[in-house]
């Protein structure tokens, strides 16, 4: 996880703001040179530059340091989990309730090693790919892929704040491993990464792969393009594959993985959705006095 977060720190400092185009811009995104002049018309009177249907602000001055401090604490909090982490356990499972009890005995693969590789290639590799890459096909496809880097780093954004709410959670939880629980107590000081024992609780390897995938896909449908549906359609599944991975390897109960999935879907769509949409858009919630032919009346306009 420290590589991956390191990766993603290391690409950040290469496109600083100003550095990738559109990246260094704030404001609601801009259509390209050539959508410009195909649609300038010849009057000298102002021209309206937004794309119809993007509700996407980005705020560079705001965004950047966001998503590098929160890049930041992550791998901090994984170089230093020796520390910040639980050293005996804090939810020690004497009595495994029944539903982690019966999920582990469904899910779990003999070979707990291959199951453990796959859920790194899933949630690390293949979920992040599909978001990203998708994202700036589906711009792409309208002409905008000049948005691809501003979208990046608000996917970005959203993926390392999930990240550190689940650390924040395994930690404060200590809750003992699956793998460990059933060792004797002897031998639970000797496995291969002793610091990371007690933090099965909630997953982060389903809490990047689905923040990620459903940050990606409520940008590309706030961004209004029209392949959005397919990022959930190829995304989800590959989120779904590593919480899976996870249970199987014997490195999380189901409920880990569940609640993993539910923290990185919520912040997913809460980052871009509540703290990227253009606020003054005509479509977002609002409450209006409506006349009628007995007076006035109160009415709610809500469209996502």
């Amino acid at each position: 996880m420290s590589l991956v977060a390191l990766s993603l720190a290391g690409w950040l400092l290469a496109c600083v703001p100003g550095a990738c185009g559109a990246f260094g811009r704030t404001g609601v995104a801009q259509p390209s040179r050539n959508q410009v002049s195909a649609s300038r018309p010849q009057s000298h009177q102002p021209t309206e530059t937004r794309q119809p249907g993007d509700r996407v602000v980005y705020r560079a001055r705001i965004d950047v340091p966001v998503t590098f401090v929160a890049a930041a604490a992550w791998i901090v909090s994984e170089l230093e989990k020796k520390h910040l982490g639980a050293a005996t356990c804090r939810w020690c499972d004497e009595s495994l309730n029944g539903f982690d009890a019966r999920g582990r005995r469904a899910l779990r693969w003999h070979n707990t090693g291959r199951a453990a590789s796959l859920s790194t290639v899933t949630g690390f590799v293949l979920a992040p790919a599909a978001a990203y890459g998708l994202d700036w096909v589906a711009a792409r496809r309208d002409g905008r892929s000049s948005n691809g880097p501003v979208d990046a780093i608000l996917i970005s954004e959203a993926m390392a704040i999930a990240s550190d709410a689940t650390q924040i959670i395994k930690f404060a939880a200590g809750r003992e491993r699956p793998f460990v629980h059933v060792l004797p107590a002897g031998e639970k000081a000797r496995t291969a990464t002793p610091a990371d024992n007690n933090t099965s609780f909630p997953s982060g390897h389903a809490t990047l792969a689905f923040s990620v995938v459903t940050s990606s896909a409520e940008i590309a449908t706030l961004r209004g393009y029209r392949y959005a549906p397919w990022i959930w359609r190829a995304g989800l599944p590959l989120a779904s594959l590593t919480a899976y991975f996870r249970v199987a390897a014997d490195r999380h109960y189901l409920s880990d993985v569940l609640v993993g999935a539910g923290v990185g879907s919520a912040l997913g769509f809460a980052v871009p959705y509540l703290g990227h949409r253009n606020r003054t858009d005509r479509r977002i919630p609002a409450v209006r006095m409506v006349p009628t032919a007995r007076g006035e009346m109160v009415a709610a306009l809500w469209t996502w």
